[in-house]
């Protein structure tokens, strides 16, 4: 992932406990009490030892599955109350398919998410990165079942 790699930020990646202790994302809504553990963020602030919870977050990507869809969705309005938030990206588990909501430069959010199809790209401004949005699935049962049809 060669975008990581150049300044200005120094980009950590925190996802689901495999690379940085526990990414839990404090939203501003009752922010003593509430943490929530996102599928994987992205932040530009460096780790500090013994943090358990990833400083602001600028990009959230969260896995939609039929079984934690409700409370995933659930969670897009409490990430958007972090102030450092910019991007979130809901990926389908089921289809090809994913929904981008993205902080207008008046810092005001969508009412509704951007669909992203298979066949579109995804753009991460934030991050500077794009690709083809079956990039992500590739090596999947997804990216296998569409090229046998």
């Amino acid at each position: 992932m060669a975008f990581l790699q150049h300044p200005p930020a120094r980009v950590l990646l925190y996802a689901a406990g495999v690379l940085v202790g526990e990414p839990g994302v404090v939203p501003r809504v009752s922010a003593t009490t509430n943490m929530r553990i996102s599928d994987l963020a992205v932040t530009c602030t460096p780790n500090e030892a013994g943090r358990r919870a990833v400083p602001d977050p600028i990009v959230i990507i969260e896995i939609l599955s039929p079984s934690n869809e409700a409370e995933t969705l659930q969670n897009v309005w409490a990430y958007a109350t972090i102030p450092t938030m910019r991007e979130i990206l809901l990926i389908r588990s089921t289809r090809i398919a994913a929904e981008m909501i993205r902080r207008g430069a008046d810092g005001s959010w969508p009412s509704n998410p951007q669909p992203i199809e298979a066949d579109a790209t995804l753009f991460l401004e934030s991050l500077d990165f794009s690709c083809r949005l079956a990039a992500v699935y590739e090596n999947t049962h997804l990216a296998r079942a569409g090229s046998e049809n």
